[in-house]
């Protein structure tokens, strides 16, 4: 029986406290509600992504969304042969390098669109077997700074033409929120970058077919700017032609 639902459904991964610092002793699941605000404020229902060790269940609830977003996180490890990391990493916990493998699997297979946020477009790269440096100051000095300590803090990206993220922002730079100390350096299969700061440094990716995958490495949901709903709602408008497929 057909879903009936009046908007997409976007499932939202979530980050894993696996640190103690919401509570010692125990392990959440954490979420900005800024991604849910923008998600919805786009038109589609912001649906949170649990985490679950029977990861064969991820399928059921792949085929119930309309799209999926992989928010931002912490540090992936070097995967570049024979590179060890010169500076300390403070590593993402395998639980949710695990649940984003299979959730980024079944999204391909079924062509739902994907939106990845800083962390969630350098997974997706390096699932698509890219490469990351895995520090800018230590490996790109001459680059900007791209962690500042102060959030208003912005660089200028310029838009690649002929991609999808230059038609969706409508011009061929902007000034961005992006705060990382990793980036992607080799891109992966299938992607193509489509944005690139000032300094060189890869501030998005996309898929080089005709499926909705974009990655970008700052945060349009906290910045209450005319960017934030070109980006989610070009994203929410995609996983709508998905939702009408279903029916």
């Amino acid at each position: 029986m057909a879903r009936k639902a009046k908007s997409p459904l976007i499932g939202i991964e979530t980050c894993i406290d696996v640190r103690n610092r919401i509570n010692p002793g125990r392990t959440y699941q954490f979420l900005e509600i800024s991604y849910a605000d923008a998600v919805a404020e786009a038109g589609g229902t912001p649906i949170v992504m649990p985490y679950v060790r029977q990861t064969a269940l991820y399928d059921e609830v792949i085929s119930t969304i309309d799209g999926l977003i992989i928010t931002g996180g912490e540090d992936l490890p070097s995967n570049v042969p024979g590179e060890t990391p010169e500076v300390p990493l403070l590593l993402t916990p395998d639980l949710r390098t695990e649940q984003d493998r299979v959730l980024l699997g079944g999204i391909f297979k079924r062509h739902i669109p994907y939106l990845g946020i800083c962390y969630g477009m350098q997974f997706l790269n390096i699932h698509l077997g890219g490469t990351l440096y895995y520090d800018i100051p230590s490996q790109l000095p001459e680059a900007l700074n791209h962690r500042p300590g102060d959030p208003a803090y912005r660089h200028v990206v310029k838009m690649e033409s002929d991609t999808r993220l230059r038609s969706v922002v409508g011009q061929p730079e902007l000034s961005v929120n992006s705060s990382h100390h990793q980036a992607v350096r080799d891109v992966g299969a299938g992607l193509k970058a489509c944005g690139i700061c000032e300094d060189g440094v890869i501030e998005a990716i996309e898929s080089e077919g005709e499926d909705f995958i974009l990655g970008i490495q700052w945060h349009p949901e906290k910045v209450m700017d005319e960017y934030r709903p070109k980006i989610y709602g070009s994203f929410v408008e995609a996983c709508r032609a998905v939702m009408r497929r279903k029916r």
